[in-house]
């Protein structure tokens, strides 16, 4: 189910989902790798206290099978009603592999007005979001009772 990679991603991925993953309906969960025990090491992407991922180190660390991976395990225990990406890539030749996907809705930005263009798609989209969040909230007022002169 999983991309066309290169081998050493393909076979480092194929070992991460031998460890039973069931993905959970309600979070973004997404299994990075396996620890030095042999445990699957996840990441949790709706959890507040990891929101955001840099992944960096010099050149020929893996920094792009990481992301595969991550990418990979999106594919692989989610469906397009639960992730949509916009991709930028700089170079041009580390995401082709994922335009035309079922994930990836606009084209994958190489060159900075493109990148621009998915970045205020991504922060109108954010805005819609804390809007709605932001009218539930005023119809569910929460009211705290009376409680003397206090």
């Amino acid at each position: 189910m999983c991309l066309k990679m290169t081998v050493s991603a393909t076979l480092s991925t194929q070992k991460i989902y031998r460890i039973a993953f069931e993905a959970p309906t309600d979070k973004l969960v997404v299994p990075l790798g396996i620890d030095r025990f042999g445990d699957r090491v996840d990441v949790n992407f709706s959890d507040s206290d990891s929101p955001h991922l840099l992944i960096g180190g010099t050149t020929g660390s893996g920094k792009s099978e990481a992301l595969h991976t991550l990418l990979c395990g999106m594919y692989q225990f989610y469906g397009p009603e639960q992730v949509e990406l916009l991709l930028v890539d700089p170079k041009g030749t580390e995401m082709e592999m994922y335009q035309g996907t079922h994930f990836v809705k606009e084209d994958i930005a190489m060159f900075e007005e493109d990148a621009m263009y998915l970045i205020q798609k991504a922060v109108d989209e954010m805005q819609r979001r804390f809007s709605a969040f932001r009218d539930l909230t005023k119809e569910k007022q929460f009211r705290i009772p009376h409680f003397g002169n206090f």
